[in-house]
């Protein structure tokens, strides 16, 4: 993946907006390294076969947002977990699902034409 100063690191392009969703969904004020640990996890379930027969060791980007919500639900329900959330928290299934719905919004919104990450946002 290319930027504008060369290579953008998994990091930045993945981890860190989804990371610092959970992080504030689940009013966490103490990052722990078993939350980092959490969304890369996250990450990574969200690489299919075919992106590995295809020889991608990330999901494709234009998914960025389905990623993020599953990071932020993965780190939220990990932060819940270690005792570090402030906030109560929903099911990871309606965390996961209101994410997505947010996103879809946000991103039709922004574009004024209806996104293609989840077919529910718009039905």
């Amino acid at each position: 993946m290319e930027g504008s100063g060369g290579r953008i690191t998994a990091n930045n392009a993945y981890i860190f907006p989804g990371f610092g969703l959970g992080l504030i969904m689940s009013g966490t004020t103490r990052v722990h390294d078993d939350l980092l640990w959490a969304a890369s996890e996250a990450l990574a379930a969200q690489v299919s076969q075919e992106n590995f027969d295809k020889g991608l060791i990330y999901p494709p980007f234009t998914n960025i947002r389905k990623i993020s919500a599953h990071i932020a639900a993965n780190v939220a329900s990990k932060a819940y977990e270690l005792g570090l959330a402030t906030r109560a928290l929903l099911s990871l299934t309606l965390l996961v699902a209101s994410l997505e719905s947010l996103s879809c919004a946000t991103a039709e919104t922004r574009r004024g034409t209806p996104s293609q990450c989840h077919p529910r946002c718009f039905n």
